[in-house]
């Protein structure tokens, strides 16, 4: 790694660790306003930054309240991580279950402590791996919404064959178009659930780390870090509702 990589990095963890102490590693704005983030994260360096701030996926956040507000009776996040979403929507959703999958014992172990943080170990129940016998399991009988974020897999998870169960969810996936088989991931996803979903792909959008006025007293620069994802792509999002359902 080059002199100015790791001059970068340890500037940004050094902004991560102010801003952490500032706020009591609590998200300030957004859906999840309030949440304690872990001491630790079950990757990288976690997004701390963008998380407090409450801007991290922010072109989520509309998609997440019509998730919440339509009532499902499940909430299933595939690829929990350190448990964000998993924890963030049971707090959101105050008294919709959660079912936590990831394939990381870190994370799961992160995810269980960041629920009992936040009050809602009851609702979070953390699972390891997800395949098609445990969401169609999870989900049969259920009006359930899936979040799903598992780096690539979920082009093989997300199939409504072999998950029947799914032609009744609401569905907000991550898409990793380059780390798949299917170049054009969308498509894919369009062309399966035609018959049963309407869908919206959401494009990554900017930031802007002005609204942020606990972060006024910081160089320009430092701002723009404390929000930044540093995402290698940009991202794209499908929010999949079954037809008939109106979602506001």
């Amino acid at each position: 790694m080059t002199a100015w990589k790791t001059e970068y990095k340890q500037h940004r963890k050094a902004l991560y660790r102010q801003l952490s102490a500032a706020s009591e590693s609590t998200v300030l704005y957004g859906p999840f306003q309030g949440m304690k983030l872990p001491a630790r994260a079950s990757w990288g360096g976690g997004s701390v930054g963008p998380k407090i701030c409450g801007t991290y996926e922010s072109e989520l956040h509309e998609a997440l309240g019509k998730a919440i507000a339509d009532k499902p009776d499940i909430v299933i996040d595939v690829g929990c991580a350190e448990g964000y979403y998993a924890v963030g929507l049971a707090r959101y959703g105050q008294t919709i279950p959660v079912i936590a999958y990831d394939i990381n014992p870190n994370a799961r172990a992160v995810c269980s402590e960041m629920a009992a943080a936040n009050g809602v170990q009851s609702m979070v129940e953390v699972r390891g791996e997800c395949d098609h016998a445990a969401l169609q399991e999870a989900l049969e009988g259920n009006r359930g919404f899936v979040f799903c974020d598992c780096e690539g897999y979920e082009r093989v998870l997300l199939d409504i064959e072999r998950v029947p169960a799914l032609a009744d969810a609401t569905l907000l996936v991550e898409l990793h178009d380059w780390l798949t088989d299917t170049p054009d991931l969308p498509s894919h996803f369009l062309a399966m659930l035609a018959k049963t979903h309407d869908i919206e792909i959401i494009p990554q959008q900017g930031r802007n780390p002005h609204a942020i006025p606990e972060l006024s007293g910081l160089s320009e620069l430092d701002r723009y870090l404390l929000v930044c994802e540093f995402r290698g792509r940009a991202m794209r999002w499908m929010f999949a509702v079954p037809h008939g359902r109106e979602v506001k």
